[in-house]
């Protein structure tokens, strides 16, 4: 049996933070904890019918690209080239 949770969910569990905020719900979000690009299903070949491992790589640099630019723009609720600097990154496949 699974709940659903993840690695990372367990890894943000024992250091008291909450869960990341999936990238897919990312409208009005704050981020400032993290961000999580997992989706169920994906595989790490590209494929026609799947998020693959380069789909999400390149889904990272955008947001990367945005967050930087609305931060230096004063949004408090993405991350700044420091928060960028120092995050912890995991790349779990195949949970």
């Amino acid at each position: 049996m699974c709940d659903g949770r993840l690695i990372i969910d367990f890894l943000c569990e024992s250091v008291g933070n909450g869960y990341l905020t999936p990238f897919m719900e990312s409208i009005g979000k704050n981020f400032t904890n993290g961000v999580n690009f997992a989706i169920a299903g994906s595989k790490t070949l590209p494929r026609l019918d799947s998020f693959n491992l380069h789909i999400q790589f390149a889904q990272f640099h955008r947001f990367q690209s945005l967050s930087l630019e609305l931060f230096n723009k004063g949004d408090g609720n993405l991350l700044g080239d420091k928060d960028l600097r120092n995050a912890l990154y995991t790349i779990d496949i195949g949970q």
